[in-house]
């Protein structure tokens, strides 16, 4: 896993093919993005979606990609807890299996995250293979606030809840990070 500012993307160097993806994604960010697919080069494309901040969500993993979130507008909260732990400790339930066409496993079961991290418009987290990831979960503010301070009223948090934000997910093969081509 690594988090950092936005701006620090462009100096991870893995290989020329790294280079050339986080350059066509540097381009259409300063574009106006609307939700969408969009295809990158190398087999890598970039994911544009909206979401509501949820109080929790479903840890994933894949093995073929990895994923960049980072956030457009709003703000994200990601949950990240390793793969092996998650196994080691039987969080899952026999129908969350691993889907090779659409490289993901959803463990449906609840599993205390190891850390997390708010994104918002000037971060970005990159999951490895082994780093098991639950997504699109409330914002720093409304997660924030919450707990400072126990004077949220159900209208409050509903309100907050409606908010909508929008968010990137870049999803580069495996190979690309991991090997120097």
């Amino acid at each position: 896993m690594i988090v950092d500012k936005w701006e620090n993307l462009s100096n991870l160097h893995f290989s020329k093919q790294w280079d050339d993806i986080i350059h066509a994604v540097q381009v259409l960010r300063q574009e106006k993005l609307a939700e969408g697919t969009y295809d990158l080069c190398h087999n890598a494309y970039l994911n544009i979606m909206s979401f509501l901040g949820k109080d929790t969500n479903v840890y994933e993993a894949h093995k073929k990609f990895v994923d960049i979130h980072f956030v457009i507008k709003g703000s994200e909260r990601i949950d990240i807890a390793f793969v092996s732990d998650i196994e080691k400790a039987k969080a899952y339930n026999e129908n969350d299996v691993y889907e090779e066409k659409k490289d993901v496993i959803f463990y449906t079961k609840k599993f205390a995250p190891h850390a997390y991290v708010f994104l918002d418009e000037t971060n970005f987290l990159l999951a490895m293979p082994e780093d098991a990831h639950a997504p699109c979960i409330c914002g720093k503010t409304r997660c924030g606030e919450r707990a400072d301070s126990e004077k949220n009223s159900e209208l409050d948090i509903t309100l907050e809840k409606q908010e909508e934000n929008l968010k990137g997910i870049i999803k580069i093969p495996v190979e690309y990070l991991l090997n120097a081509c």
